[in-house]
């Protein structure tokens, strides 16, 4: 697995350091020397690609806690995306750097919440973990959902622990279902719309309309 620990420069939008250990934790109890893991970011600032708003000290913990994982950090764009190329599935929070480990062919489990939903549906399976869209509020202005989580960091509310608590199983079937290739693209695409018509019952949209052959007619863009 490949798993960027933060999807936007602001702290804000990505889980904690404690929110991580829990999911790197369950997924190691659940497929144990089978799993290797590849830690994707960048923390070098330059003009040509965003950096991670994780800091390093968050990185080596995890090396720390989790030896089986791979420091792959500031090894450039392409690198990264060849090593994600060879892995069996993405996980991070929404990032616009998913959409790009879709173009080569790896499953992405996104970690959704925030403010915008995934929307890029390139026929390459995907399992988009939502939240309780009444407990954990998503897809607003940042400003509208800021609280402070267990640590005492501020997050969005689809970023806490709680969060993270309530979906850790749900977390750890998706990686099952996309690792396993358990569904289809297809399979994938219609669930997810079903799934987002708590959050957009009266219209959805995605690039050329995709989702128009999946959804109701009244998925209007």
């Amino acid at each position: 697995m490949a798993i960027m620990l933060a999807g936007h420069k602001d702290v804000e939008f990505f889980p904690s350091l404690g929110s991580w250990k829990k999911i790197i934790d369950a997924l190691y109890k659940t497929y144990g020397d089978n799993l290797s893991i590849y830690l994707i970011g960048k923390l070098a600032k330059s003009d040509k690609q965003t950096s991670s708003g994780v800091e390093r000290q968050v990185v080596d913990e995890i090396l720390k806690n989790f030896p089986r994982s791979v420091d792959c950090f500031d090894l450039g764009l392409l690198n990264q995306l060849a090593i994600i190329k060879d892995c069996d599935v993405f996980i991070s929070p929404h990032s616009g750097f998913g959409f790009a480990v879709m173009c080569v062919g790896t499953p992405w489990l996104t970690l959704s919440g925030g403010t915008w939903p995934e929307y890029f549906y390139n026929g390459i399976p995907f399992y988009s973990v939502l939240p309780d869209p009444i407990k954990h509020p998503c897809y607003r202005e940042k400003n509208d959902f800021i609280v402070k989580d267990i640590d005492g960091t501020k997050r969005i509310a689809s970023m806490t622990v709680n969060r993270i608590n309530d979906d850790l199983e749900k977390i750890v079937k998706a990686a099952g279902i996309l690792i396993n290739k358990k569904w289809s693209f297809e399979e994938c695409l219609a669930f997810h719309l079903k799934e987002m018509e708590q959050f957009y019952p009266d219209k959805i949209w995605s690039f050329d309309n995709i989702h128009e052959k999946y959804a109701k007619s009244r998925y209007v863009p």
